[in-house]
């Protein structure tokens, strides 16, 4: 079974921790990978039901997507506006208390999940993940590319803005178009 990856950067006005407990969100909505991958709202809903903290609690909170390191146990987990949201009890284990001291200290630079896609579509160039299988979400401590100094095209940004907006409208006609063939 092949597992894949999602990273996310952090914004840190969507991240807390407290008392050992972490909060913020795993990956953000509509929000395209280097491969053209997109995850929109309602992709979890499924996995978060069965295998999140109210289901069989299966999902793993984890360190660099290692699933040999577990650094806590997730809490809570819910798709918002913005994204995944999650709520986790980092333990107090060796890794654990690093991983706290880590976040206080701005080490971690971002989120990623682990999972399987059953569900996919793909529209305008981009694959959107319509339906995930969670296995976990982990912290992950790197430099991105701007961190390195790597310069973006500043009209890139607004391309990919116009198609994935494109793609989203293109992805919501095609299932009018397959409702209204069923009405008939």
């Amino acid at each position: 079974m092949a597992y894949q990856y999602k990273a996310t950067s952090l914004q840190p006005r969507d991240l807390q921790l407290q008392n050992g407990v972490v909060s913020g969100y795993l990956v953000y909505f509509n929000d395209p990978d280097r491969q053209g991958n997109v995850i929109p709202k309602g992709a979890f809903a499924r996995t978060i039901r069965e295998n999140g903290p109210k289901g069989n609690d299966r999902i793993k909170y984890l360190f660099e997507g290692d699933l040999l390191k577990p650094i806590g146990k997730i809490l809570h987990l819910e798709e918002d506006s913005k994204g995944l949201a999650f709520e986790a009890r980092i333990s107090r284990t060796r890794l654990g208390q690093d991983v706290s001291a880590m976040y206080q200290e701005g080490l971690i630079r971002a989120h990623d999940i682990v999972y399987k896609t059953t569900k996919s579509s793909r529209h305008s160039g981009y694959t959107f993940l319509e339906e995930v299988h969670l296995w976990a979400g982990s912290v992950l401590i790197k430099l991105d590319e701007q961190e390195m100094g790597v310069k973006e095209d500043p009209y890139e940004s607004i391309h990919k803005s116009f198609s994935l907006l494109n793609a989203t409208i293109q992805r919501n006609i095609d299932r009018m178009n397959e409702m209204v063939d069923r009405m008939e």
